[in-house]
């Protein structure tokens, strides 16, 4: 039996072929800042990179949640705008995906 070509490939983005987590911690950074919270150390951002945000802003900030809904309107608005552009491509992976 030929084994079958693939006609299809799906690859995860975020994290697997980019790092997004500097336009991440960027647009967090600009959310706190517009709902005027206290800005955490790098640290603290970076365990915002993966859960919900929604939930980020509740439970390791503590925001009330009107105060979380807006950051996480403020977040997505700046994410893409401007932090979606801050990811790059883990390196090796444009050398790779030429390959496929």
């Amino acid at each position: 039996m030929t084994p079958l070509k693939p006609t299809c490939l799906l690859l995860d983005l975020d994290g697997t072929l980019v790092d997004s987590a500097p336009g991440i911690t960027i647009s967090v950074v600009a959310a706190l800042q517009a709902v005027g919270a206290d800005i955490p150390e790098a640290a603290v951002l970076r365990t915002f990179i993966g859960p919900p945000m929604y939930e980020s802003f509740r439970n390791v900030l503590g925001l009330d949640e009107p105060t979380a809904r807006r950051a996480l309107q403020v977040y997505r608005a700046d994410y893409a705008e401007n932090g979606a552009l801050d990811s790059r491509p883990y390196e090796g992976i444009p050398e790779l995906l030429d390959k496929l």
